[in-house]
């Protein structure tokens, strides 16, 4: 490999899978704390791992000795702090991409709740009005309908 930004040479997932003879679950594990290097590239069906293919070193970072145990020594890590760097980049963008989602489908829904309760509030209004106009018809009704004096109808219960 000609230089870490050379990535043409880099290892699909299910290469790497075959390379490393992993499990997914591993290689995405190992990917993801970056104990295997890697990267992830958009792809025809979005995010894409790209693997470093096994056996190759990765090239030291800027400033640090060539000597092979060095950065090792004053870091601890094997490797530099790009692709851990990367990983946290991905998940940082994943993480906004995904909180807008959220908040554009919160806006829906509040929106068709909004708008849910106006078309009930209608439908109130306009049973209200609807109730009114039969009470009125009613009273309409039995004003209509009741006699002046309710004793002449009822003289022979009286009379006896």
């Amino acid at each position: 490999m000609t230089g870490q930004n050379d990535r043409a040479e880099w290892l699909t997932l299910r290469q790497a899978l075959d390379a490393y003879r992993l499990s997914e679950r591993t290689m995405r594990r190992r990917l993801t704390s970056g104990e295997i290097e890697g990267y992830k590239a958009t792809g025809p069906k979005g995010e894409e791992w790209r693997v470093r293919p096994p056996g190759v070193a990765p090239e030291p970072p800027q400033g640090v000795s060539d000597n092979p145990g060095a950065h090792e020594r004053v870091t601890g890590q094997h490797e530099d702090m790009a692709p851990p760097l990367a990983l946290i980049e991905n998940a940082y963008r994943r993480l906004l991409d995904q909180n807008q989602g959220l908040i554009g489908e919160l806006g829906r829904v509040q929106e068709a709740r909004i708008e849910d309760a106006r078309s009930a509030a209608d439908r109130i209004a306009r049973l209200e009005e609807r109730l009114e106009a039969a009470q009125a018809e009613v009273e309409r009704l039995r004003a209509a309908d009741a006699p002046s004096d309710i004793r002449p109808r009822f003289r022979w219960f009286w009379q006896r």
